[in-house]
């Protein structure tokens, strides 16, 4: 998975997919995902960009099972997101994990989490 900062924003590039997320208003993350060449630049459900927190991009490193991985954060007021080079999104409220979603690849992965 390849990582960058754009806009206040975390993207990540995998398999032909790009994933986004950005802080939204106060201790909220919008998470985005395309397998166009890129976003459409429509909100859709959503009225508009709320007034809130900026996000901060940190990147650890961190041992996952064997070896490690790279895992990047960003984080917004009280919320965070992590995503490791496997594709998998952890959501932290305060320090406490309260969603981890899994990237389902059927052709194998590397990611221990999967």
């Amino acid at each position: 998975m390849r990582f960058s900062e754009e806009q206040e924003a975390l993207v990540c590039y995998r398999q032909g997919e790009t994933l986004r997320i950005e802080p939204w208003g106060t201790d909220a993350l919008r998470v985005r995902a395309t397998r166009y060449a890129s976003f459409s630049g429509n909100d859709w459900a959503l009225c508009g960009k709320p007034e809130g927190n900026k996000g901060t991009i940190q990147v650890d490193t961190a041992p996952i099972a064997q070896g490690s991985d790279e895992i990047r954060r960003i984080t917004n007021g009280r919320i965070s997101c992590e995503v490791n080079c496997g594709g998998v999104l952890s959501f932290f409220r305060d320090g406490t994990l309260i969603l981890r979603v899994h990237f389902r690849n059927y052709e194998g992965t590397i990611s221990p989490l999967s």
